[in-house]
């Protein structure tokens, strides 16, 4: 299967890939929760649902628990509109998203804030209904979480992918939930990733053969190489810049080190040559009265 490019996408945090061993289960909790949370999201109520596509016999065929005078039921069928999706039944999203919303604040009370992933609809239902492997999307998972939604591109070890792509953004929330599961080895998850990866779902460049970076954003291996390429030489004369200002500043405190030791030894030979005068004075003045006596 050749990447998809959506133009809709659905956003979710990363436990929710540890909240079901079951396949079906987790994308449907996935996908209930996307729905709902898009129906929250709208601040005013919708009361015409015609604009949706929705009339009476749909009603009763398809959505069988809706209740027209409840202002959450009308905007689940506005986010469903959005997504394109067909809903089978409303309660039930709505509890499905109840629970995984305890689940995802159980989550984050136990382990801080969660890394998120922005996955195309599309691919979340080719994985449910069409056979698209589901280990193969639990690995864009990762690295897209991992990626954001503000770079371009990012290094990410083996390690770290290992962990996210179980639903643990690094190693130590997996290591305080200690799921027992089985990781896959470096070779395992590089077959994996050169198969998603030639499939153009991301670009990946590898620099000095052990810094693998990759882009959800850029295009192609090539253009990849040259953002890496960009910013290596961007920064390396930015840390030479920076030596470079060290370096003088370090002879402007040494300069002024001279300068204020100067002064110091000025102040006391002024000094000194004051003390030579004051006695010089007391001579004279016992001379003078020797003289005159």
């Amino acid at each position: 299967m050749e990447r998809t490019f959506d133009k809709i996408f659905f956003y979710f945090p990363l436990c929710l890939l540890t909240m079901s061993k079951d396949k079906q289960e987790n994308l449907n909790n996935i996908i209930s929760y996307c729905i709902i949370k898009k129906a929250l999201n709208y601040k005013y109520d919708v009361w015409d649902i015609s604009e949706f596509g929705f009339d009476e016999d749909t009603i009763k065929d398809e959505l069988y628990d809706y209740d027209f005078d409840e202002p959450l039921h009308n905007k689940i069928l506005k986010a469903a509109d959005f997504f394109s999706i067909k809903l089978g039944g409303i309660t039930r999203n709505i509890k499905n998203h109840d629970k995984v919303r305890k689940y995802i604040n159980n989550f984050s009370f136990r382990n801080g804030k969660d890394s998120y992933a922005a996955i195309g609809k599309e691919l979340v239902f080719d994985c449910r209904d069409k056979g698209f492997s589901f280990e193969h999307f639990k690995i864009l998972c990762a690295i897209n979480s991992i990626i954001g939604k503000k770079k371009k591109f990012v290094r990410i070890t083996y390690e770290r992918i290992k962990y996210a792509m179980h639903g643990y953004r690094s190693k130590s929330v997996y290591e305080n939930e200690n799921p027992q599961i089985k990781l896959l080895t470096d070779k395992q998850l590089k077959n994996r990733i050169e198969f998603l990866n030639s499939k153009k779902f991301f670009s990946k460049f590898t620099y000095a053969r052990r810094q693998i970076y990759y882009s959800t954003r850029i295009n192609s291996d090539e253009e990849l190489k040259e953002a890496v390429k960009r910013s290596k030489i961007y920064w390396t004369k930015k840390k030479l810049q920076l030596e470079d200002s060290s370096g003088t500043n370090e002879i402007k405190k040494e300069l002024l080190k001279i300068k204020q030791e100067s002064e110091v030894l000025s102040i006391e030979q002024k000094t000194l040559l004051h003390s030579l005068n004051e006695s010089k004075k007391i001579k004279l003045l016992r001379f003078s009265k020797v003289a005159n006596n």
